[in-house]
């Protein structure tokens, strides 16, 4: 498939996904992985007031909301314009100042050496590595902390998680 169709696949994916909601339904498997991401949280939220933080793949805002309450200054991209459309109406609602972009994470539209925190929970395995690396490298600043939250592809439960729910993935 090329890295176009790729690309619009996902976006048609996560739209669909936002607009109906399916991610409440799989709760349940989420909760499985909960101590392990809040180790992830901790980590990112270390000495987080005041820093520039950019959120991968933040869907309709996930850690965006918690990091700006703690004084981060949070941007968050997601390809699906559902997604941002539900954020930025979120964060409106709680006064939030977050600024939310519809953005490929492969092409970031950001100055190099732009953020002190780059953080993402179940985007890498959507994007060519390659081309997120780079990115990532490029807007993080000299000093900066990349942390991500990934589904691991030879976990068990991971495994039947995905044999459960084949619809709720893209390919």
């Amino acid at each position: 498939m090329s890295n176009e169709k790729r690309l619009k696949s996902e976006k048609e994916f996560h739209n669909e996904t936002f607009a109906k909601n399916t991610r409440s339904a799989a709760k349940k498997y989420y909760k499985s992985a909960s101590e392990s991401k809040g180790k992830y949280h901790s980590l990112i939220e270390r000495d987080i007031k005041g820093k520039k933080v950019l959120e991968y793949g933040c869907g309709p805002g996930s850690s965006s909301f918690s990091l700006a309450k703690m004084g981060a200054k949070v941007t968050a991209i997601d390809i699906s314009d559902v997604a941002i459309d539900q954020a930025r109406e979120q964060a409106e609602e709680e006064g939030l100042d977050i600024e939310f972009y519809v953005m490929d994470a492969e092409n970031l539209d950001f100055e190099s050496n732009s953020f002190d925190v780059i953080c993402g929970s179940g985007i890498l395995h959507h994007l060519e590595l390659g081309a997120a690396y780079k990115e990532i490298s490029r807007t993080l600043k000299k000093d900066g902390r990349a942390i991500f939250f990934e589904p691991l592809g030879h976990n068990p439960i991971i495994n039947l998680y995905r044999k459960l729910t084949p619809k709720m993935r893209t390919d």
